[in-house]
């Protein structure tokens, strides 16, 4: 089974966006590695996170954020939906306390290619807006990788 890295999903974004509904119900898509993605928030289970579940975190905008930026009046009104998700960030790996509330969140910032490193207010809403994520069945994945 391959795994993605963020840089490598995120060079072919438009493919994945178009291609969301179809690798949300393909066993064998939904569940692409992706190197780096994990929810670790003591004092619940480490969780690797998955190519279906990004998509879903970060389409449905739970775990996509709007990089702070001082914008002029004009430059807001222009902007268009290419303009605001460039200045997106994504989250992607997530490691804190619940019960202290501590953190260490890492992110990829379109607008500049790069990982960020960020601080969240609580790391227990995102492990949980993860664990939520609708999954296909893994029966249905393990009997595809026997054929």
């Amino acid at each position: 089974m391959n795994t993605l890295t963020i840089s490598q999903i995120f060079s072919n974004l438009e493919f994945y966006k178009q291609n969301y509904l179809s690798i949300l119900n393909s066993p064998t898509s939904y569940f692409t590695e992706v190197e780096g993605a994990i929810v670790d928030v003591f004092p619940f289970k480490k969780h690797h996170l998955v190519l279906g579940e990004l998509l879903q975190l970060w389409f449905s905008e739970k775990w996509s954020i709007d990089h702070d930026q001082s914008f002029t009046l004009e430059q807001y009104l222009a902007a268009n939906d290419l303009k605001a998700n460039l200045n997106k960030l994504y989250i992607y790996s997530i490691k804190g306390n619940a019960i202290l509330g501590t953190n260490k969140s890492l992110a990829w910032l379109n607008e500049s290619n790069a990982v960020s490193e960020i601080l969240l207010k609580s790391p227990l809403k995102y492990y949980v807006e993860c664990l939520s994520c609708s999954r296909p069945s893994k029966h249905l994945f393990n009997k595809q990788l026997a054929v």
